[in-house]
């Protein structure tokens, strides 16, 4: 079934309409920093003689504004949402046909062009990283599944196309096995992308987002964590974000395996990362030193 997205007029109108309301919200603003100054010069049992109903009046104008706003922008980051699910998609429609006319080839020039092809898939996984918008609510509701920490529903289904973090079943395969020597503590984990989900069976039918594997499996739900969808501000939604010393799943700098790590610091702000401590038995401390993982590709094992 094809995905029906917003026409760029639609997108066009939507920007348009949310310029609009913040050039007059920005004129309420100053209207009620003007009434504030005059407040100060009055008593205030004498405010209702100047204007107590017209400073009510104003905030009230206010507050439906910034609603009417916060509306919009939602709405304006649904229409990009979507564009960006059609795009994702496409996308990974040509790579995966440029890289079975591919195969054929087995020179050197074949392995520039897969170390071109592995860069190009790590800039598309920070791309996507930074691309989910922050979490931000009008009334302080609590933040919801799949923002940050917060995890899915427990009927939650992954739709097609979505990114998550699947476990693979065959213990004698290993996708991306060249990161590392796994020990027997770590989790054999791999990022992967949702091809398809059997409602009938509970399974997922995924394929692992290495251009250079290409590998499919079909997992048990048990099997995949959804990645976050939302990003959680530190100042708004704090219990939205793991704690210190966290046990978590990571995505490891530069490859697309997960592994188990624990949290040496939150982002301090909603575009920073997580400082990561990896497990690695060759540290005395058995763990790595700290690196930077973006809010995205950090899970709860």
């Amino acid at each position: 079934m094809p995905v029906l997205i917003a026409s760029p007029e639609t997108v066009y109108n939507l920007r348009n309409s949310e310029s609009c309301m913040r050039s007059l919200i920005e004129r309420r603003i100053a209207s009620l920093i003007t009434i504030g100054k005059v407040r100060c010069l009055f008593p205030f049992r004498q405010l209702h003689l100047f204007g107590r109903s017209k400073l009510k009046a104003s905030v009230q104008s206010f507050l439906k504004d910034c609603e009417l706003q916060f509306a919009s922008v939602q709405q304006v980051l649904r229409e990009v949402q979507s564009a960006q699910r059609v795009l994702e998609a496409k996308k990974a429609e040509v790579m995966l046909s440029k890289h079975r006319g591919a195969k054929e080839a087995r020179s050197s020039i074949d392995k520039q062009n897969g170390a071109l092809r592995r860069c190009t898939l790590m800039l598309m996984l920070q791309k996507s990283a930074i691309s989910i918008p922050v979490w931000v609510s009008i009334s302080n509701d609590c933040a919801p599944p799949l923002c940050g920490a917060v995890p899915a529903a427990p009927d939650y289904v992954c739709k097609v196309g979505d990114l998550c973090v699947a476990k693979v079943k065959n213990d004698d395969y290993w996708i991306l096995a060249e990161v590392g020597v796994l020990s027997w503590l770590e989790l054999r984990v791999i990022c992967l992308q949702v091809k398809a989900y059997y409602s009938a069976q509970a399974k997922y039918n995924v394929e692992d987002i290495d251009e250079e594997q290409k590998e499919r499996h079909i997992l048990g739900r048990k099997k995949i964590i959804p990645l976050p969808v939302f990003r959680a501000h530190p100042a708004l939604n704090p219990e939205a974000l793991f704690e210190v010393n966290s046990i978590v799943l990571a995505l490891y700098p530069q490859t697309t395996c997960f592994y188990r790590g624990i949290v040496q610091r939150r982002p301090p702000g909603p575009l920073d990362s997580y400082l990561i401590a990896f497990e690695d038995s060759s540290y005395p401390s058995g763990f790595s030193p700290p690196l930077t993982v973006p809010q995205r590709y950090v899970v709860s094992p």
